[in-house]
């Protein structure tokens, strides 16, 4: 968590600096084992890859979800992309969704949907997760 604080405040500092205005963060607080839905809003009228990205636990950026969305078709997985069967993706024109199901501690960290359009990409705001309280504890039997 401090190493995220800390480049946060880097970050805003930078862009404080810079006269760049600064995306607003959702913070979602949630406890280990409930689910949580992020969302993206967007307004698709043509043929479009949808990612979600994540940086969790000092990682680089990486895709969690993908998928290839088509005004006239239901939109599909992308092949490329290996997605946790705990991270659930919904897209339609004007929304996208990630549930992550069952969270834990290692699902905490910054999230944010990208959308290609040819050659073009843009980002949306994002949400900073943060799971929080015990992990569950299974009970153990001794004999």
């Amino acid at each position: 968590c401090t190493h995220v604080t800390k480049v946060l405040y880097v970050l805003f500092v930078l862009l404080s600096m810079s006269h760049i205005p600064i995306p607003y963060t959702l913070t979602l607080v949630a406890e280990p084992g409930h689910d949580v839905t992020i969302w993206c809003q967007h307004n698709l009228m043509e043929v479009a890859y949808i990612y979600w990205f994540t940086h969790t636990n000092h990682s680089v950026p990486h895709h969690v979800a993908c998928q290839l969305y088509k005004k006239s078709s239901a939109s599909s997985p992308c092949s490329f992309v290996h997605q946790s069967k705990r991270m659930v993706m919904s897209v339609n024109s004007q929304n996208t969704s990630l549930t992550i199901t069952a969270v834990n501690h290692t699902d905490s960290g910054l999230y944010y949907c990208g959308i290609r359009q040819s050659l073009e990409i843009s980002f949306s705001n994002t949400t900073y997760l943060q799971v929080t309280g015990n992990v569950p504890c299974k009970r153990v039997t001794l004999h």
